[in-house]
């Protein structure tokens, strides 16, 4: 998803690789077991990047799928909110 967050990068990269190849990563890292993975699936995600538009589509998806504030929004283990109950530090 970095990568297609990339302006330039995001363009050379998916003209470089078959739709399908990228479909496939996609469903991949969804799934994570290649089993549950058929090509009918991989075959339905790509005809989309095959369109006009296709992947100009996906990169501007890409760029909106990870807030620019993900850092404020996620509280790590080691910063507990000082409210909480039983919590020593």
């Amino acid at each position: 998803m970095e990568l297609l967050k990339t302006p330039v990068l995001a363009q050379v990269g998916l003209l470089a690789m078959l739709p399908e190849v990228e479909s496939y990563k996609g469903l991949l890292a969804t799934y994570l077991d290649p089993s549950k993975i058929t090509w009918d699936a991989v075959r339905a995600y790509a005809l989309p990047l095959y369109e006009l538009g296709g992947r100009y589509a996906l990169v501007e998806t890409a760029k909106e799928m990870i807030p620019a504030n993900l850092p404020k929004l996620i509280r790590l283990p080691d910063d507990p909110p000082a409210h909480a109950p039983g919590l020593v530090r």
